[in-house]
């Protein structure tokens, strides 16, 4: 069961940060509008908050959305926070990308939704594959929101659901006796 829910919270956060993030990041680094310079610096900032920062007033803002009993109330917020280093790697990986493809596929009379589907998704797709591999690694292992907003045994991935305050209680007891007893 905890297997499974882990499977669920990696993909479901993968699914949705890939999808999301490669459009932002095509928007920012493709198309030129107000607020372009300043959404960058925003989701910039995202890279420095770490999740213990703002654990509580999300877990009141999930137990506020009634999904703290429920798989997005996981999703969200690792998804929350994987978007901004995806944003960031794509709009890298995108301004590299030569302006010519988009003209070309203009001129073949293709919109901007065909274009990004079509044309940049394909050439893209190893960064989303590594963005996706770096997701799915820091999904698997992130314990402490888990922790705290998975409270039923129902909704615990793997690293909480194995998590026993017995068997760590009685480590933690052998190894400052074997500590104390080699002094």
């Amino acid at each position: 069961m905890y297997f499974k829910n882990s499977l669920i919270y990696a993909s479901g956060t993968i699914a949705i940060t890939l999808v999301t993030g490669s459009m932002l990041a095509y928007c920012l680094s493709r198309m030129k509008w107000k607020f372009n310079s300043t959404v960058l610096i925003y989701i910039s900032l995202g890279l420095i908050v770490p999740i213990e920062v703002v654990v509580i007033p999300l877990f009141q803002s999930i137990k506020e959305l009634h999904l703290q009993e429920s798989y997005l109330g996981l999703i969200l917020p690792y998804t929350g926070f994987s978007l901004a280093s995806c944003v960031l790697m794509l709009y890298a990986f995108l301004r590299s990308l030569p302006k010519e493809l988009e003209e070309a596929a203009c001129i073949d009379g293709t919109n901007v939704y065909q274009t990004f589907f079509r044309i940049i998704m394909p050439i893209v797709l190893p960064a989303l594959v590594t963005q996706s591999v770096l997701v799915f690694m820091r999904i698997w292992n992130e314990f402490p929101l888990a922790f705290i907003i998975a409270s039923k045994d129902h909704f615990r991935p793997i690293t909480v659901g194995v998590f026993d305050w017995g068997i760590f209680a009685a480590s933690m007891l052998l190894s400052s006796y074997r500590r104390l007893s080699s002094i």
